[in-house]
């Protein structure tokens, strides 16, 4: 204990520390459990809310746009008012705004709180690791770093299967009020305890943010109504590319010039470039696959909610292993072979993936789980640190922003196309199955598939069923051996990660 004091920032004591890192940690996992925790209680609001399947998607677009909209500006208000007072504000107004969603009564309240629960939402995360990262000395950022890495990779993977549970046995107005038993303990210790961080006068760049959040509200919103517009075959997705689009230039042009722009120059430097794009990857695998897998075991294996959370659960525990040991790899072994490894083994899991049958047992689906998170767990943590120790204090909250912003438009994207590729994968899957049956197979089988060939409309539709299924599997793990390719093709990145990675 008296070894660990020595390691403690100046006039901070252990128990103010732990306090404030524990508090920190937890509403950090409050908002990354929001990430995902309402999807599974869609279908429950709908009804109560008296909302159509077209509009009720507003629940989760709302959450996300104003989220993406709103995380720019976290390193300029920072940088003005210090960390303090922005982090208790933005956790306070996310537990109030959780308990309005928990009580809207209909689709336009709920919508409105969402957005006022999104844009609280997105200060928390970049916030909560600059104020860990300040109240840790620099020897000890690792562990900073992985005990909030925990929290950002757990929590979307608890979130579904959290969200059900709720949904299941109480209400799916649960998942909004399980913040609050969490969320008001950490903010009245932080109320007490939170240091605060000096503010110095820096201006905002009014253009360059307004472009900017233009871009991301249309990539957002392109994104995810999408599915439902049939893509581009809808004139409301190309309005929202091409404004994406142009938005996106004109940022990219403004920031080139400006005298001071939204990212400071000095934060765009090799390192925390190369950080991003390998959190890009991991985002794509991680948030893809989170997606994917609960829906694929519900609609292939037939589980249960709870069943989806007891077979994912290995994928956690894998995740929990790796980045409690993580800063003791990072003291001993180099950077650039850690990340390799990880990259190397949540490509194996994927390519064990792709090779599942509909028959597949439930320890396989665990196991593979467990490697996954295995991998997983050695990336988070790394990728932060590079980028971490590639820029000054100042500069930390910017740094986390940028990191933030980049994972989660990918995650985004990923879940996205994952989702389009498999329903285009499904068709294409469907008519190859159906172009191979014949009059033959149908007539030495069952008598249910001989009545196919006599037209009968329930053997149509049972085969038809079943074609659709067997389709949409194929399409899934066509979409895992992707997957597999992507992270196996960011190996070679992680060697340009040169020399030790100093903490700062």
């Amino acid at each position: 204990m008296e070894r660990e004091a020595e390691t403690l920032p100046k006039g901070l004591p252990p128990v103010q520390y732990w306090a404030v890192t524990i508090a920190v940690m937890s509403a950090s996992l409050i908002q990354f459990l929001d990430m995902t925790i309402a999807n599974v209680a869609i279908p429950h609001m709908q009804a109560s809310l008296n909302a159509s399947s077209d509009t009720i998607s507003w629940v989760l677009t709302s959450f996300i746009v104003a989220t993406a909209v709103s995380i720019p500006s976290s390193g300029w208000i920072a940088a003005r008012f210090g960390t303090r007072l922005p982090f208790l504000l933005a956790l306070g107004g996310f537990i109030i705004s959780s308990m309005l969603c928990g009580v809207a009564t209909n689709l336009g309240s709920m919508v409105l709180f969402r957005v006022l629960q999104g844009i609280a939402a997105a200060f928390i995360a970049p916030l909560a690791q600059t104020i860990l990262l300040d109240i840790t000395p620099s020897a000890k950022h690792t562990r900073a770093l992985s005990m909030w890495g925990m929290t950002a990779m757990l929590g979307p993977i608890v979130g579904p299967t959290l969200g059900g549970y709720l949904t299941d046995n109480l209400s799916w107005r649960w998942v909004f009020f399980i913040n609050a038993p969490i969320g008001i303990p950490a903010l009245l210790v932080l109320w007490r305890m939170l240091p605060n961080t000096t503010s110095a006068p820096r201006r905002l760049d009014k253009f360059g943010y307004a472009a900017l959040a233009l871009a991301l509200a249309a990539l957002q919103l392109l994104l995810d109504r999408g599915p439902a517009n049939d893509w581009f075959d809808s004139v409301e997705t190309w309005i929202e590319g091409i404004i994406a689009l142009l938005a996106f230039t004109v940022f990219g042009i403004h920031s080139r010039y400006s005298l001071h722009p939204l990212f400071p120059e000095k934060l765009l430097q090799k390192r925390v470039l190369l950080a991003a794009l390998l959190g890009c990857t991991l985002s794509f695998s991680m948030l893809g696959m989170s997606a994917l897998l609960p829906t694929l075991l519900e609609s292939q294996f037939g589980y249960s909610v709870t069943q989806v959370g007891e077979v994912m659960a290995p994928r956690g525990i894998g995740i929990f292993i790796t980045m409690y040991f993580i800063p003791v790899f990072m003291e001993r072994l180099p950077v650039r072979f850690i990340l390799a490894s990880g990259f190397a083994i949540t490509a194996l899991s994927l390519y064990g993936m792709s090779g599942w049958t509909t028959s597949a047992p439930t320890w396989l689906i665990g196991t593979t789980g467990f490697v996954q998170g295995l991998g997983m767990g050695l990336l988070m943590v790394p990728i932060n640190f590079i980028a971490f120790s590639a820029v000054s204090a100042d500069l930390r909250t910017d740094c986390a922003v940028f990191l933030n912003l980049v994972r989660n438009m990918a995650g985004s994207i990923a879940i996205s196309c994952f989702i389009l590729l498999i329903s285009n994968l499904t068709q294409i899957m469907h008519s190859d199955l159906a172009s191979s049956l014949s009059a033959i197979n149908f007539n030495l089988g069952p008598d249910i598939l001989r009545d196919v060939v006599h037209g009968s409309a329930p053997a149509i539709a049972l085969i038809d069923a079943e074609v659709t299924r067997q389709a949409a599997f194929i399409a899934y793990l066509d979409v895992f051996y992707l997957a597999f390719l992507i992270t196996l093709a960011t190996i070679p990145l992680c060697l340009m990660v040169r020399g030790k990675v100093h903490s700062g």
